[in-house]
């Protein structure tokens, strides 16, 4: 079960350390908007479609989508520590 717990330990260790250079992306994500740009932005005509791309890597969408990742790794983590340690404790009520 100390296997269990360190494995645990490195996953919060691990999505701790995600969490803040998700903050740091988030923080760095350029501003794109001007003073001079309209609130609705004017659509002009479809032209033909256009491959998608991945976003540049310090941008606001990717450090969300990366933050609620670290986020919901945490909690993954946390809830595998919290499961381990109910268990010893119940086979330490069982064998005293």
């Amino acid at each position: 079960m100390i296997g269990a717990l360190s494995h645990a330990l490195t996953g919060l260790k691990s999505a701790a350390s995600a969490f803040t250079k998700a903050a740091e992306t988030i923080a760095r994500a350029p501003v794109s908007r001007s003073e001079n740009t309209p609130e609705t932005p004017q659509a002009g005509p479809l032209t033909g479609t256009q491959p998608l791309s991945r976003p540049p890597e310090d941008t606001l969408l990717t450090g969300t989508l990366d933050l609620l990742q670290a986020e919901h790794a945490y909690k993954a983590n946390a809830k595998v520590f919290a499961a381990v340690s109910e268990t010893e404790r119940d086979v330490i009520d069982i064998l005293s």
